[in-house]
């Protein structure tokens, strides 16, 4: 190992400060993968949650390991360093279990790299006993782990908190005297498990039920809160203690997997809210809540005066128009929010009825405008292009609705995020077909025209090309395995893409033009 790299990961550990695990209980090691670098896997929520479900609840002393750096990643190779654990620098080919959380269809691709890295066989098929059991879990691994079925060994499909304990025991007892985990008594037990889909043991995807597998559901939030374990300065979010208060969302948004594939609503009690954030004061006098329509929580006008009252700052993640009270809003610029996030997502009432999003443009002019009046000095504004039935003329009514907001309300800024609609399995519109890339792209072109140079209006849209790749994996098979190794050998190019997806018959941009 180089000291370059040395020193990196140990500055990494030293700017760390959290809550300390309990004596581990279990012989078994466990290693938290996050497919992307340490300060996008840091600021995952669901990073944390598993960090401590593995301590607190399965008797593990589980490690954290994370895609390098590039300039790192150029030292791992040049000094022949295998892919190594942050906590203790163990080699992640020495762990019995390497978990991966699959939270974006982009991340694909930094699976096999990290596997490569850690000089572990890409294919479930070419490992043996002595290598590690790969799992993946996460929002894409309970809506379609097809994909990366040939890579990874066991996928947990839904809440982690039902099946990590489980899962744990059954390994234990897969282990020989040795130390060494069976591969072939591990995938046996864990086929049993309900939530785990074992790719070689099943391959079928269907609504809710993957390979048999049915997804799990934590009944009640309140049994595992999570919130930060660790904090550090080298995240999104440094400085402020995360808190989960909410999971699923009953909005039924037509497009959004959120709603229609990962579980009930879900909410925690105000109390426990504000334990939680008395619990990491040491750490964080700052509190993000985080959630689907953090604004329909129970209670949380009364959650945030109260987080006020007891000396904390606070931003909340998500917010769903209707339910954004004007006292909610005071609120949060008392606790030091300056900026809103609400999402339109289309720019004519008939496609946001489509999408089930049933807001009209009375009432979003109305929110922006109680959002100024409560002091809010930015407002965020999510678009979708390429939904269902949406016509050029749809399209361009985008920036003449956000002029009117701008106009009407006076608000100081408008900030649009525009994507392009990703048919996502198990939601409404999981069959349906995108545009053309160049009727996309003449959109895109069109809607930076309409608005670029506007006064009080800045807009980001997602790459067009990009979200083709997504809407192939989304959609993916087993056939995928060969393509995904051979796109992330190309450098997961766009190019690489094309060419490692011709290479399983699949045309880049012509295959989420058809209705699946």
């Amino acid at each position: 190992m180089s000291l370059a790299l040395r020193h990196h990961y140990q500055q990494l550990l030293d700017r760390e400060a959290g809550y300390p695990l309990p004596p581990p209980t279990s012989p078994l090691s466990f290693a938290v993968c996050y497919p992307n670098t340490y300060f996008v896997g840091m600021s995952n929520l669901g990073v944390h949650a598993v960090y401590r479900l593995l301590g607190e609840r399965c008797g593990l002393r589980p490690e954290r390991a994370f895609l390098p750096d590039p300039l790192q990643r150029g030292d791992f190779q040049s000094s022949r360093t295998p892919l190594f654990s942050l906590e203790t620098r163990q080699d992640l080919s020495s762990f019995h279990v390497l978990g991966f959380s699959l939270q974006f269809e982009e991340d694909y691709p930094r699976v096999v790299t990290m596997l490569r890295l850690a000089g572990i066989p890409v294919r479930s098929g070419d490992r043996e006993d002595g290598d590690p059991l790969v799992l993946a879990g996460g929002p894409c691994a309970t809506y379609n782990p097809l994909p990366l079925a040939d890579l990874v060994d066991a996928f947990v499909v839904g809440d982690a908190e039902p099946v990590l304990p489980k899962l744990v025991a059954r390994l234990e007892k897969c282990t020989t005297r040795g130390g060494v985990l069976s591969r072939q008594e591990a995938l046996a037990a864990l086929t049993e498990l309900p939530g785990v889909f074992v790719p070689s043991t099943a391959g079928t995807l269907g609504p809710g039920r993957v390979g048999g597998a049915q997804r799990q559901v934590a009944d009640s939030l309140l049994d595992f809160p999570v919130a930060s374990v660790l904090f550090t300065p080298d995240t999104e979010f440094s400085g402020m203690n995360l808190i989960e208060v909410g999971r699923g969302c009953a909005a039924g948004c037509r497009f959004c997997v959120t709603g229609h594939a990962l579980g009930p609503r879900r909410a925690l009690p105000p109390e426990a809210i504000l334990e939680l954030a008395r619990r990491g004061r040491g750490f964080a006098t700052r509190v993000g809540l985080v959630g689907p329509s953090v604004s329909d929580i129970p209670q949380i006008d009364h959650v945030c005066s109260r987080l006020i009252e007891e000396g904390f700052g606070f931003s909340l993640a998500s917010m769903r128009l209707q339910s954004l009270s004007s006292r909610l809003l005071e609120t949060m610029v008392r606790g030091g929010q300056r900026s809103v996030t609400i999402a339109p997502e289309a720019g004519t009432e008939r496609l946001r009825k489509l999408v089930s999003k049933n807001a009209s443009e009375a009432q979003i002019t109305d929110c922006i405008d109680r959002a100024r009046a409560a002091g809010i000095e930015s407002v965020r504004l999510y678009f979708l292009l390429g939904l269902p039935t949406e016509t050029d003329a749809d399209a361009s009514e985008i920036p003449k609705l956000v002029r009117r907001l701008r106009d009407q309300t006076k608000i100081r800024q408008l900030d649009l995020s525009v994507s392009v609609l990703v048919p996502k399995p198990m939601t409404p519109f999981e069959r349906e077909a995108m545009p053309a890339r160049a009727v996309l792209e003449r959109r895109v072109r069109e809607l930076q025209n309409a608005l670029g140079g506007e006064r009080g209006i800045a807009v980001k849209i997602d790459s067009v090309r990009w979200a083709f790749v997504q809407a192939v994996l989304a959609r993916g098979d087993r056939n995928f395995g060969e393509a995904l190794v051979a796109a992330e050998a190309g450098g997961a190019t766009l190019g690489a893409w094309r060419k490692a997806l011709k290479g399983v018959g699949i045309e880049l941009w012509e295959a989420p033009t058809q209705r699946q």
